[in-house]
């Protein structure tokens, strides 16, 4: 996969990750850990679980984005990196 991923943004091809509907985050971003261990751009990881997906489904004025005005959930990562899968977080999900 992570071949492909690299390919597509070669390609500037818009690249999203998603847990594909269901209630997966932990485990997305376990995955997203991995390709960044096998050599991935933790920043090409993050925008394509965040802000390229908000701006794919024409949300990216109040999502993928810490700003203010902006909606979203939080996440509070208590290890050494968001892409650490044995890291203990906490969410917050707006009501």
């Amino acid at each position: 996969f992570i071949d492909q991923f690299q390919q597509l943004l070669d390609a500037e091809v818009d690249v999203a990750l998603s847990s594909g509907g269901r209630n997966l985050g932990p485990m997305l971003l376990a995955y997203a850990g991995e390709m960044i261990a096998q050599g991935a751009d933790a920043d090409a990881v993050w925008a394509a679980l965040t802000s390229t997906p908000a701006r794919m489904l024409g949300m990216a004025s109040n999502f993928g984005q810490i700003n203010r005005g902006c909606s979203g959930s939080m996440i509070l990562f208590g290890g050494n990196s968001p892409f650490d899968a044995s890291a203990s977080f906490q969410a917050h999900k707006p009501k």
